[in-house]
Formats: C-alpha cells, sequence, structure tokens
C-alpha cells in the first residue's frame, strides 16, 4: 500500500494543505529504509512543482526528510554500469542511471530545492546557505558508486549552482571535468545534458571545454561525443575570434569524419536561429575563413559528408548569401543526400533577393547527377 501511494503522491497535484499532510507521513524512518527512491522521487516532484509564493514549508520541511533519507538512499545497491553488445563495451549514460537512483534523485531534489529557495529570496543570494552546503559538500565528498551518481546530477545543474555560489561550484565541481578526475565521464554526462548555459557559465568552463576536446577520440565517444559536440559548438559560436580559434582547431584534429559531420550539422543550427546581425557577425569573424582554410585542407581535408551538409549553410546564410555562394561553389562536386539546400533555396525567397547568387548555386549543384528533388 505505501508503495502505491507514494508514487501517487509523486505524480499528483497537491495543494498546500495536501502537501502538509504528505510531509508529515514521509518522515518514518521504516519508509525510508524500504522506498528511498520513491520518497526521494516524490520529494523532488513537490519541490520542482511549487512555486514558492505562498509557503515557506517548502523546501525547509522536505529539506529535513531529504538529510534523513540520504543514509538509506546510499544504501540502495548501484548496477553493474558495464554492458557490452556482441563483446563490444557499450557506453555507459551515467546521467541516466543516476536519475533512476535514489541518490540520483535526491541530488536532483537539493538543485529544484535551492532554486526553489532562490525564487523565495527577496534578493538573490549570494552563497548558499549552511543547509544546502552540507547537503551538497556530502553529496561531493561520498567516494561511493552512490556519490558519483550524485555529483552527476550537481554538474548537470552547474550553472545554476554557479548562479547562487560560484566559489563553492568552482571549488567543488569544475575540478570533475578535467581529465584526470575519476569523475570525468561520469560529470560530462552530467553537463552535456544540462540547460542552455549563461555568458557567467559559459565563461568559467572555457577552459575544461578546451580541455576535454583532445579526448573526443578515445574517451568521450559515442553517444557521449555527439552532446558534447552540441555544447561545445555553442560556446564555439560565442568565443571563437577568427578562423584558426583553438576552439575550431582543437575539434578538427581530434575529431574523426563523423565529429566533424556533426559540427557542420551543429553550425546549421546556429545560423538557423540567427537574425541577420548575427548571421554577419559568425560568417565575418570566423566562419568565412573557416570555410575557405578547409577548401584548402587547413587543418585536415573536406570530407565528402562534410561538404553535403557545409552546401546547406549558404541557405541559412540569408545575409551573406552572395559570398556564402561564392565560397560554397568551390567545394568539389558531391551529390547531395537530402532535398534541404533545393527546398530552402524556395521558402527563405532567395530568388527574388539574390537571382544571380542562386543561379550559380544551382548550376553548381547541377554538375552531379542529383536526385529528383521536388
Amino acid at each position: 500500500m505505501w508503495y502505491r501511494l507514494i508514487v501517487a503522491w509523486a505524480n499528483a497535484d497537491l495543494d498546500l494543505e495536501s502537501v502538509k499532510r504528505v510531509l508529515s507521513h514521509l518522515s518514518p524512518d521504516a519508509l525510508h529504509r524500504m522506498y528511498a527512491r520513491e520518497i526521494a522521487r516524490t520529494l523532488y516532484e513537490l519541490v520542482r512543482k511549487s512555486d514558492g509564493a505562498e509557503t515557506t514549508l517548502l523546501p525547509g520541511e522536505a529539506n529535513s526528510i531529504a538529510v534523513d533519507l540520504h543514509q538509506h538512499a546510499n544504501n540502495v545497491e548501484v548496477p553493474d554500469f558495464t554492458s557490452s553488445v556482441g563483446g563490444v563495451p557499450q557506453d555507459v549514460d551515467w546521467l541516466q542511471k543516476a536519475i533512476n537512483h535514489p541518490s540520483g534523485i535526491l541530488a536532483e531534489f537539493w538543485a529544484e530545492s535551492i532554486a526553489l529557495w532562490c525564487r523565495q529570496q527577496g534578493m538573490p543570494p549570494h552563497a548558499l546557505n549552511g543547509e544546502y552546503r552540507a547537503a551538497l559538500t556530502s553529496i561531493v565528498q561520498d567516494d561511493s558508486d552512490a556519490g558519483k551518481l550524485g555529483r552527476t546530477v550537481l554538474v548537470r545543474y552547474l550553472p545554476l549552482l554557479l548562479w547562487v555560489d560560484e566559489t563553492w561550484t568552482r571549488q567543488n565541481l569544475i575540478p570533475l571535468l578535467d581529465p584526470s578526475s575519476g569523475d570525468f565521464l561520469s560529470a560530462w554526462d552530467g553537463l552535456t545534458y544540462c540547460r542552455p548555459m549563461a555568458p557567467q557559465a559559459a565563461e568559467l568552463l572555457r577552459g575544461p571545454f578546451l580541455k576535454a576536446v583532445g579526448h573526443i577520440d578515445h574517451e568521450l565517444t559515442g553517444s557521449r561525443q555527439k552532446r558534447f559536440i552540441t555544447k561545445y559548438t555553442a560556446l564555439l559560436t560565442w568565443f571563437a575570434s577568427g578562423p584558426a580559434d583553438e576552439w575550431i582547431t582543437k575539434l578538427l584534429t581530434h575529431g574523426d569524419v563523423e565529429a566533424r559531420c556533426q559540427f557542420a550539422t551543429e553550425i546549421s543550427g546556429h545560423l538557423r536561429s540567427s537574425d541577420a546581425a548575427r548571421q554577419e557577425k559568425i560568417w565575418s569573424t570566423w566562419l568565412k575563413g573557416y570555410w575557405e582554410n578547409r577548401l584548402l585542407g587547413v587543418p585536415v581535408q573536406l570530407d565528402d559528408a562534410e561538404i553535403d551538409r557545409m552546401l546547406y549553410w549558404t541557405t541559412l546564410l540569408s545575409a551573406v548569401f552572395p559570398e556564402a555562394v561564392n565560397v560554397a561553389t568551390q567545394m568539389r562536386d558531391v551529390e547531395l543526400q537530402n532535398g534541404l539546400v533545393i527546398s530552402q533555396i524556395g521558402e527563405r525567397d532567395l530568388v527574388s533577393r539574390y537571382p544571380a547568387a542562386v543561379a550559380k548555386l544551382l548550376i553548381h549543384l547541377g554538375k552531379t547527377d542529383q536526385k529528383p528533388w521536388t
């Protein structure tokens, strides 16, 4: 009965009085021993759903229960993370493991509780209070597998924690991202799942990203590599100062063809969401020079799959379309793998704005036997 009831509380939308009653039932130690995961999930959902406007019951009383629950959560067995398919080792997604273990769920609770606490303050806090500092420090100092899961989750919330208490976060979480750390892979699993970064967080993570990119060919592989490149490219578009910037050269030097193709695809995403002024800045600062360098094989030769993706950039660079076409048409002819370039020419009204440049691009595309895209 208790199992079903606690799960129901986690999924319900409760008013203030109901929250009070639920918390009063979640305190007994016997329940903590038997249902650590379910209680952790309920606490997390209660603080996640609260706006904090009407009561100080949350997070205070929920925090007390979480402190008592911690030892029981850590006593839940952490499953063996090693697996293989056909004898080939598979990537361990530490964050997915963490959010399904009570220690990871408790770490989620603490992060959401901190966010709720911040919303309740008249002025933004400049540091964690003693209760939160103690809770998070206990996770950082826990050398068990359960502690590792908790740290993975905390790194996912790194932008929030940097905003709340930069000093504590720099001392305790950012070192986990270093290649020498025993939490290196699990920490990057957390960070690559985090929400978009504010400039403060991005600036502080410049060093860790530039160190970690040297490991995408042997440690940050598989799905982890894809998530890493997504975040890395977002920061690159902020920080790259020229076509030979270390953000670019390190990625291309250590990444294989698949990594470079994903990089080209990520650039498309950023161009698609950029206004004309942003397009012009990216183009003039580094993208044009990067493209021209790649034509020369600097720092590596273009692959056909990259060329296919980079041709799509022309239609997304509407602010500098003629210039982009001039560079794109210097690439060797490749057969398009989809009709995005052709369809986007019409959808973005490029024909009426740049008829000569569109004609030049279509002539270039027509040099190979193209599929009958319509």
